[in-house]
């Protein structure tokens, strides 16, 4: 299985050290996407062998446009309503919140993406 990482920066903080210490320890190839500000733990991570990208970011207003085209997955109505105050519309939003209807979401969106209500 492929992951991708999407962090805003890679600072030397908490979050950033974290997603380190788990490349370091996953069993899954990964690949790491940076909004803007990559940091000094995007070389800590390239060394570990895991390429980091860097989108550029300049404003977080830019977030939306970015995102066009992929599958935003909410895991229930109080993370749709966070999303789409930053102009981000969910492709589907988990009926129960729960983990569960958001892993069958995420399946059948992958499975056939035009068939995803939004």
């Amino acid at each position: 299985m492929k992951v991708l990482h999407v962090i805003t920066g890679l600072d030397a903080g908490g979050a950033e050290l974290q997603l380190s210490m788990i490349l370091r320890r996953t069993r899954h190839e990964s690949d790491v996407v940076t909004l803007y500000n990559p940091g000094p733990v995007a070389d800590m991570i390239r060394d570990q062998g895991t390429s980091v990208r860097d989108l550029g970011m300049q404003r977080n207003t830019e977030l939306p446009a970015l995102l066009r085209g992929l599958i935003v997955a909410s895991i229930g109505p109080v993370c749709s309503r966070a999303l789409e105050e930053r102009g981000i519309t969910p492709t589907f939003e988990a009926d129960p919140p729960k983990l569960g209807p958001l892993v069958a979401g995420l399946k059948q969106a992958l499975e056939n993406p035009q068939g995803v209500e939004r």
